[in-house]
């Protein structure tokens, strides 16, 4: 093994030089291995850390989707793409969020796909939720969004579900021109 470049690892040369500024490690074979492990068990640290501080939060975990997942009550399904299952800890985590007429009406809207309007008071605990359905897509699945505004909505409101389907006519005006001419045909015999 060649002395003069060893040890490879970045952290273990800085450290020999920190600790060694006259170069009394720079012929021992001990002193540079002992260096080198030392520097590979920082650098590794250093990066568990980096990871660790990606797993705190779901958008960005890979290996600590797990715990994301028991914390909400969701099945670990490791099948599942990383993407899939963040998608369903970021669903079960905005569920759990606080809910006003806004943030129900945005939760709504990404369901249906379509535009909401959320109307409160239409009577005493009571709200109406608009979805507004245009072009050629006009099918809501009614029971799945019950099944999801009850899991949303406040216990002690009702509600109900009213849906709309702008009319967009036109007003076609046509006109026939013609130009007619009287004439006579005489019988000739």
């Amino acid at each position: 093994m060649n002395l003069e470049n060893f040890p490879t690892n970045e952290t273990a040369i800085e450290m020999m030089c920190w600790i060694t500024g006259n170069g009394f490690y720079d012929n021992s074979y001990v002193g540079k291995w002992i260096f080198q492990i030392m520097g590979k068990e920082m650098e590794d640290a250093q990066r568990l850390f980096e990871e660790l501080q990606e797993q705190i939060f779901p958008e960005t975990a890979t290996w600590g989707l797990i715990y994301h997942e028991q914390k909400y009550g969701i099945e670990t399904n490791t099948n599942y793409s990383i993407a899939k299952r963040r998608s369903q800890i970021l669903k079960q985590r905005n569920f759990k969020m606080s809910m006003n007429p806004e943030r129900l009406r945005q939760l709504i809207e990404n369901i249906t796909g379509k535009n909401v309007e959320i109307i409160e008071n239409t009577t005493d605990y009571t709200f109406s939720v608009k979805v507004i359905i245009t072009g050629s897509d006009n099918e809501i699945n009614e029971v799945y969004l019950r099944e999801q505004i009850n899991q949303l909505k406040p216990s002690h409101l009702s509600y109900e579900i009213v849906t709309e389907r702008p009319l967009s006519t036109g007003i076609y005006v046509g006109t026939i021109m013609q130009q007619a001419e009287i004439m006579t045909i005489r019988q000739v015999m």
